[in-house]
């Protein structure tokens, strides 16, 4: 099950992405991307718990957690470069 990489990829990026709107004052897209997060934040918070319960492959879900957060933050600052449309 790779949900695990997808939820943390997207979750990361919208923190990302809402460090960025913060640092460069673009309050309009503050409430949607929060919404995102906290839709995230409780999917992730959801599937961490049961996988402490079912103590089977943490390291696996350890890996997709990583990659997919280090993976979520680099795809939001390309984007986020792209919206400022910086070279």
């Amino acid at each position: 099950m790779l949900a695990p990489f997808f939820a943390s990829f997207a979750y990361v990026a919208l923190r990302a992405f809402q460090q960025l709107n913060v640092q460069h004052h673009k309050i309009g897209w503050a409430v949607p991307i929060s919404y995102g997060m906290a839709y995230f934040d409780m999917f992730l918070i959801g599937t961490i718990a049961i996988n402490a319960v079912n103590l089977e492959d943490k390291v696996w879900l350890w890996f997709q957690l990583g990659t997919g957060g280090a993976l979520g933050a680099i795809f939001s600052m390309l984007l986020h470069k792209k919206f400022r449309k910086d070279k």
